[in-house]
């Protein structure tokens, strides 16, 4: 008997929470929005109160919120994701194939994971929602897509990811594919709400507010069934009870949440039975007492973002009002002289009857601005680069640091972002689990052919049944550990060779690591054949010149032969 029963009301409470949680996120989050995209003035959704408009005059924007975000960004792909492959306890089976299946998968969604990383960083995690989709090829029934953090329910009582009671994802159906879906119930369409929608903030009690009703509802005079596809929506729950096994679809537009849209069992397993998850947790930092819960990169520099605004935007203005002014004696100048004197033409003269000009004219005195706001200007960026993780040099800062301080500041980036890199790696590899758990399924009774270094292989469903052992193919890789990995490999090379290491094995990894083109493999030594049968036409000259090479190696008696016959 199972120690919880989801019931429909108990699925509207858990909507109703994590609606309820987010919504009381939305102001912090919609600021590490507009920072991220340089629009920290713009308050046009109205979510904070504090002053957006700190002077009269022009506001300039600072891209330093995007400046912290791509610049990890660029530390963190450095190539290709992909993972290595080994066998696992059971050994039955192919690590071989799945290695090849899911870097062919990830080859073709790269971007998926660098919006997943990005919108981490920016929020406080995000997902990789990974789903089914209707396709001839099947290679291409596994699609997924980067989920931002408030259209996911998590298990916030949970102390690890798998440690979960429940999981689940929030979205919006046009009503056309709802009724494909769930088949042609009475659905209660509306209007999809974004969720800086200040509509969205609106709640009944401890119901879960679904969309905005359209202005020309379902049986309403000048409704438009086409339309439908387009302007109706309703939204979904989609909920993995792992206590009982259960995928279950809920929406607050069906019976008014009283009932389920569906039910049935998980669909997809892990290799050891067990129901697999198919969102993908990205977490660069979690809370400590809350590990469900993450923190925004972003949010770490952001009131120091806000100050470099305020300061810039006190600069300009200070700098637009330092115009040439003059202040001219009443009577001392006629209209026909001022005009002159505006006009500005170069070699002109303007004669004034006075016998002295410090009493005619004399230019406005203008405050300088006050040394303490650039020093404050200083001090914020100084701030503001102590809550980054990239060292000086990383952003292109001459410093006086020695050597061995910049060999410090190196090994502290690489560690930092290395860190990181390790978060972004434990995702790719849950990732591939995934993505193997789904393809398991679709390819049990439809194998599919590849192409793997050179030979095709048939895969099918049983090559993946295996809990294997995935590591990412470049761990913990940023722009440093990688100049250095380099460096190491070119001068390791040699005494590699001298130890025994294939030469062929050598070429592999150096085309590799330095990113050389793969035409590079298929370049190979050519050796002359060997003529087939005995070597009559060499005679004795080709004997004497075997006998006296002292071996008789396939090469050795090739070179033989071709030189008594050059003789």
């Amino acid at each position: 008997m199972p120690r919880y029963t989801l019931s429909p009301k108990t699925m509207a409470n858990i909507a109703a929470r994590h609606k309820d949680w987010w919504d009381r996120q939305r102001p912090e989050l919609f600021r590490l929005k507009q920072c991220y995209e340089t629009r920290i003035w713009d308050n046009s959704n109205g979510y904070d109160t504090r002053n957006y408009s700190p002077m009269e005059g022009i506001n300039i924007e600072v891209p330093v919120g995007y400046e912290h975000i791509e610049s990890i960004m660029a530390s963190l792909f450095t190539r290709q994701p992909g993972v290595v492959i080994r066998p696992g306890l059971q050994g039955t089976g192919s690590p071989e194939k799945a290695e090849a299946l899911f870097n062919n998968w990830s080859l073709r969604n790269r971007k998926l994971i660098e919006d997943a990383a990005r919108l981490a960083l920016i929020y406080p995690m995000s997902f990789v929602k990974l789903a089914p989709q209707v396709h001839p090829d099947p290679l291409r029934r596994v699609t997924g897509a980067a989920v931002p953090p408030w259209e996911v329910i998590v298990d916030r009582d949970a102390y690890r990811w798998e440690d979960q009671r429940y999981c689940g994802h929030v979205y919006y159906l046009p009503l056309p594919d709802a009724k494909e879906k769930f088949g042609n119930k009475r659905f209660d369409a509306g209007e999809r709400l974004e969720y800086w929608d200040r509509g969205g903030l609106a709640t009944d009690g401890g119901s879960y507010s679904s969309v905005r009703p359209t202005t020309l509802g379902v049986g309403t005079p000048g409704y438009d069934e086409s339309e439908e596809g387009y302007f109706h929506f309703i939204k979904v729950v989609e909920l993995y009870d792992f206590i009982n096994d259960k995928l279950l679809f809920w929406s607050p537009n069906y019976k008014s949440g009283d009932d389920f849209l569906d039910s049935g069992p998980i669909p997809f397993r892990a290799p050891d039975g067990t129901p697999a998850n198919n969102i993908i947790p990205m977490y660069f930092n979690h809370v400590p007492d809350r590990p469900m819960d993450g923190y925004s990169s972003l949010r770490r520099v952001y009131d120091q973002a806000f100050e470099m605004n305020i300061i810039r935007s006190f600069q300009a203005n200070a700098v637009r009002k330092a115009s040439r002014q003059w202040l001219v004696k009443k009577g001392a100048l006629d209209e026909e002289q001022m005009a002159q004197l505006i006009s500005g033409v170069d070699g002109a003269y303007v004669e004034v009857d006075a016998d002295t000009l410090d009493g005619v004219m004399r230019a406005v005195p203008h405050t300088s601005t006050p040394p303490e706001v650039q020093a404050y200007y200083e001090a914020v960026k100084a701030d503001k680069d102590r809550g980054s993780v990239m060292a000086p040099f990383t952003r292109g800062e001459a410093t006086r640091s020695s050597a061995t301080e910049v060999a410090a500041l190196v090994a502290y980036t690489s560690s930092e972002i290395g860190r990181m890199a390790r978060e972004r790696d434990e995702m790719i590899e849950l990732l591939a689990r995934g993505v193997l758990n789904m393809y398991r399924v679709y390819l049990g009774e439809d194998p599919v052919t590849l192409l793997v270094k050179g030979k095709y292989l048939r895969v099918g469903g049983l090559d993946l049944d295996d809990d294997f052992n995935i590591y990412s193919q470049d761990n913990a890789s940023t722009p440093v550990s990688d100049a250095v990995r380099k460096s190491e490999l070119l001068g390791a090379s040699n005494l590699l060779i001298a130890m025994g290491v294939p030469q062929e094995e050598m070429l592999k990894e150096l085309v590799r690591t330095l990113n050389l083109p793969e035409s590079f493999l298929q370049v190979k030594q050519q050796t002359p054949a060997l003529p087939a049968g005995p070597l009559p036409s060499a005679g004795p000259a080709a004997a004497a010149a075997l006998e006296g090479s002292g071996t008789g190696s396939p090469s050795a008696l090739a070179a033989a032969v071709l030189d008594a016959q050059r003789k």
